[in-house]
């Protein structure tokens, strides 16, 4: 835990990544800071350790929150091996389905990327593009099922209005 807290990046991501493997709790507090670093090297660093810790729901959270804001393509390209190494059986369904989610929310080359990322975690599971695309729909329709319904205003009754009289004028 004392490696942890070094100066040195490279000594502390060593370190933060075996704890991570043992008590990802104590790497997921540390990793917050990494991966809002200023500095790309740092937030790339944090990238690695996310891919090295599979299996803890807040880590895939991270990674898709880092993906989808990051502007650098060295950092992009770690997050995007990290999320590869989290496409496995076990989490297919969340992996699949948050790369859906996050297709509908970005734009430009980032929907290019997570174009090429759903791909690349469906030949990582031996899945077909329709079997990819089915998860990732049945994923979205559960969330919006389970997610709150807005509630709609009831309107007050109002008395409807007068008809106008109707009147013949001779011809």
């Amino acid at each position: 835990a004392e490696l942890a807290k070094r100066d040195d990046t490279r000594v502390r991501a060593n370190a933060l990544a075996v704890l991570g493997r043992y008590n990802p709790e104590f790497v997921m507090e540390r990793i917050a800071s990494l991966s809002e670093s200023s500095d790309a090297v740092t937030r790339a660093g944090s990238a690695y350790l996310l891919g090295e810790m599979p299996g803890h729901a807040p880590v895939l959270k991270r990674l898709f929150r880092m993906l989808e804001v990051e502007e650098r393509t060295g950092v992009i390209k770690q997050l995007a091996q990290s999320v590869t190494k989290h496409a496995v059986p076990e989490r297919a369904e969340a992996v699949i389905g948050a790369l859906h989610e996050m297709k509908r929310r970005v734009t430009g080359g980032k929907v290019a990327l997570v174009a090429m990322l759903l791909q690349e975690v469906g030949v990582e599971l031996g899945m077909v593009e329709t079997e990819v695309t089915a998860v990732g729909e049945r994923h979205i329709a559960a969330v919006a099922a389970a997610a709150p319904k807005p509630v709609v205003p009831q309107s007050t009754p109002h008395a409807p209005l007068p008809k106008p009289p109707v009147t013949f004028e001779p011809v």
